[in-house]
């Protein structure tokens, strides 16, 4: 017997129709919330429903979340990079958005931070391929579990989305200003090594000194 009409016959009831409804025909994925580009386009409609956030020395954030999928958007106040900070108690990664991409990782150890892997570039800003770039992009994410934008020109749009785990429970955000080397950041409180200069500018010291617990929690 056909499973709708076998539900029907047992109960009319207009919520366990609905139920059975929902359990046969599962919603669709274009049902379900859209997602940002992450393409460096901070477009109004894409990003409709996130939070926004002044960043301290100018600029603004966006920050939407879909589950266990968080999407940020830096706008910075003129050209430059963003540098996102995300972990817990125990280990950051610095997810660094330039002309390519990178990531570095640091340990808590007493009351510093060691870095254990340094920033490998990649997903670089060229001419290439829209398949290849297409290829490269989708290799990144696999592995870091994140992708933005990357900008051969200094744009001062970024887009970013990331995939959220045990590990990455806290946020600090910081964006570059290449021609005054300044740095502003979001929340007031991630003014720690999150905005070293050497970090912001693809270095990734040795030693830094980050405290996660102050930064905006991902609930």
């Amino acid at each position: 017997m056909n499973p709708i009409r076998m539900y029907f016959k047992l109960d009319r009831s207009a919520l366990h129709v609905a139920a059975a409804l929902a359990i046969i025909f599962p919603a669709s994925a274009a049902a379900q919330a859209a997602r940002p580009v992450i393409d460096g386009s901070i477009d109004r409609e894409e990003w409709k429903g996130a939070q926004r956030h002044a960043l301290i020395g100018g600029g603004e954030l966006l920050i939407l979340r879909q589950a266990d999928e968080l999407f940020v958007a830096v706008r910075g106040g003129a050209r430059g990079l963003a540098s996102l900070c995300i972990g817990n108690k125990d280990q950051v990664e610095v997810l660094h958005a330039s002309a390519a991409l990178g990531t570095a990782v640091y340990s808590r150890h007493d009351r510093s931070w060691l870095r254990g892997t340094a920033f490998d570039w990649k997903v670089r800003d060229r001419a290439a391929l829209a398949d290849q770039l297409a290829a490269e992009r989708e290799s990144y994410f696999a592995e870091h579990q994140w992708i933005a934008n990357a900008s051969s020109t200094e744009s001062p749009d970024r887009e970013f989305h990331i995939r959220l785990n045990s590990n990455r429970r806290q946020l600090g955000v910081a964006f570059f200003d290449t021609a005054t080397k300044g740095a502003s950041h979001w929340p007031a409180d991630a003014a720690d090594s999150c905005v070293d200069s050497e970090l912001l500018r693809g270095e990734a010291p040795k030693l830094l000194k980050f405290n996660p617990w102050r930064w905006y929690e991902l609930k």
